[in-house]
């Protein structure tokens, strides 16, 4: 039997793998209404809908700093935002298979 830690641990990249997708996928649809109401919005100060208008606030970067407040870094691009969590998922992805081997010598162990 695999240990709950481990179990845990798997359970956790997969979570996350599958938030990574939803945040991606919410975005990129986002960024799409923005780009099509700014080409047919004539004004020469188009009305923000949106956090991802043409002055919209964008995504944010942040470091948890304490219980109550962060740090955080603002307007980071879409372009940017996407390398971060395809970097993630990349990472999370190799760390499943080291946690599978560990996974797979936690049953061996069992079996003996």
């Amino acid at each position: 039997m695999i240990t709950k830690e481990t179990a845990r641990q798997i359970y956790n990249c997969h979570q996350q793998i599958e938030e990574i997708g939803k945040i991606k996928s919410e975005m990129c649809e986002e960024v799409e209404k923005a780009r099509e109401r700014a080409e047919k919005d004539q004004r020469p100060i188009a009305e923000n809908e949106s956090s991802f208008g043409k002055y919209g606030k964008g995504m944010q970067l942040g470091v948890p700093d304490g219980i109550c407040s962060s740090m955080r870094i603002f307007n980071i691009s879409p372009e940017i935002a996407i390398q971060v969590m395809d970097e993630q998922v990349e990472v999370l992805k190799k760390r499943l298979q080291e946690l599978k081997a560990i996974a797979k010598i936690e049953l061996e162990a069992n079996d003996k």
